[in-house]
């Protein structure tokens, strides 16, 4: 009797455990391709934020390697990036040649001389506080923003203005949206750069010719934050060797560095060195904050300061128009009375010495001007089709004999006339120099 019920028992806990072992083994199975269902959620996810990341990365560098250049400048950038793409930014602005912004030109707005197409230029940099591919569709929107401020409009603080209220009407989107900016305008005609502030960091501006480091200060607010903001404008005067380094901070933490310490250290080198070491101790101060951070450095140098570059040729007509272009150059720079008439005179013998001595009055020979400006003072190089002459056998200190001669008496007024004249090519160029004071 006993037996019959212990076996009974025990079937009935074998039924129990069986019961519960296939309960448990059909919600492992549900729990199994739950599981799988999840993993293959997790995969399509990640392929699709790894196609996002690659075309925000595509997207971003089309913006950034832009092809355009500014004349004159020697333009170089390093752009330290991790996995996440960032908000940070940095492109040349070209200038369409726009015919309403021309005051004179040697020839028609539009050919090969134009002066708007080779010696104006702007530049911005920036960061913005979004990431992955809304930060590279929000890069791209406003670089696209400034180019086209830019085909009409020079003026840094305008521009910065047009950008700021086009985030601002962007917020509706997303609240929290900032942006810093630096927009800069290079004028060769006038050697000088404009710029202004949006809240970004100040780039650091080196003078070759005080051997000084100073940063490029000037009120601004971040980008963004109000409609119909004002951006002031300041501007500083640019010589050869100058050298301008620039970066994007980490717009959501303090100033982790001073740029102006860093640059110090290594301004005096080539720009390539330069950029190099403050790079490399940048990316050091990153890793060491165990942060993945993007930033963009660049470095501009200016390489020459030409108010005009011109090829012209060798025709008798081509006196007055270069010799006017140059002095409205000169008289945009403050140049006045007895300077003018110095530099119309000697520039007037020059160019006619380079037509009818050195290239025979032959107008398929050409004539090459450049102008530019160095220390404050106008520089003027003319050089000719012809072979030269030995010009160290000229004699300043004797008067010619006729002065008024038409011939003769160009190089001796010349000479008296500028503050310094200097032959090389052998003869076929000139260089004179004259003080604008």
């Amino acid at each position: 009797m006993y037996h019959i019920v212990g076996y009974t028992f025990l079937a009935a806990a074998l039924i129990l455990v069986a019961a519960l072992f296939f309960s448990k083994a059909k919600d492992y199975k549900k729990l199994l391709i739950k599981n799988s269902l999840l993993e293959e959620e997790i995969r399509s996810f990640t392929q699709k934020l790894d196609e996002d990341l690659k075309l925000a990365h595509d997207f971003k560098r089309q913006y950034l390697s832009n092809n355009h250049s500014l004349h004159g400048v020697d333009v170089s950038v390093r752009h330290f990036s991790d996995s996440v793409v960032g908000g940070d930014f940095f492109s040349l602005v070209p200038l369409d040649k726009n015919p309403d912004r021309c005051r004179r030109c040697i020839e028609p707005c539009g050919s090969s001389l134009c002066h708007l197409a080779k010696n104006e230029g702007g530049f911005i940099i920036g960061d913005i506080n979004i990431s992955g591919l809304p930060a590279a569709l929000m890069i791209a929107q406003v670089l696209s923003t400034a180019e086209q401020v830019a085909g009409t409009i020079t003026s840094p603080g305008k521009i910065l203005e047009r950008v700021n209220n086009f985030i601002y009407k962007g917020k509706n989107q997303q609240q929290n949206l900032f942006t810093t900016a630096f927009y800069g305008f290079i004028d060769q005609r006038k050697g000088v750069l404009k710029y202004s502030h949006g809240g970004h960091e100040p780039p650091i501006f080196y003078s070759k010719s005080t051997d000084k480091l100073v940063r490029l200060e000037g009120p601004g607010l971040i980008l963004g934050t109000s409609p119909n903001q004002r951006f002031e404008e300041r501007e500083i005067f640019l010589t050869k060797g100058d050298k301008i380094i620039m970066y994007t901070p980490f717009l959501e933490e303090k100033e982790t560095v001073s740029l102006l310490d860093l640059v110090s250290k290594y301004v005096r080198e080539d720009m390539n060195s330069l950029l190099d070491n403050v790079e490399k101790e940048l990316k050091n101060l990153v890793q060491s904050k165990g942060n993945r951070r993007n930033f963009i450095l660049v470095g501009l140098e200016i390489i020459n300061t030409p108010f005009g570059k011109y090829t012209v040729p060798a025709h008798l007509s081509m006196i007055s128009k270069i010799t006017e272009e140059v002095i409205f150059i000169a008289q945009q720079m403050g140049m006045r009375n007895k300077g003018i008439i110095a530099l119309r005179v000697s520039l007037s013998e020059i160019l006619s010495n380079a037509i009818i001595h050195g290239s025979g009055k032959d107008p398929n020979k050409s004539i090459d001007i450049e102008v530019w400006i160095e220390d404050k003072k106008i520089k003027v190089k003319v050089k000719d089709s012809g072979k030269g002459f030995d010009y160290k056998k000229l004699d300043f200190e004797r008067i010619p004999e006729d002065l008024f001669a038409e011939e003769g008496r160009g190089l001796f007024l010349i000479k008296n006339y500028v503050d310094d004249m200097q032959f090389c090519d052998g003869g076929s160029s000139l260089t004179i120099t004259k003080a604008i004071d």
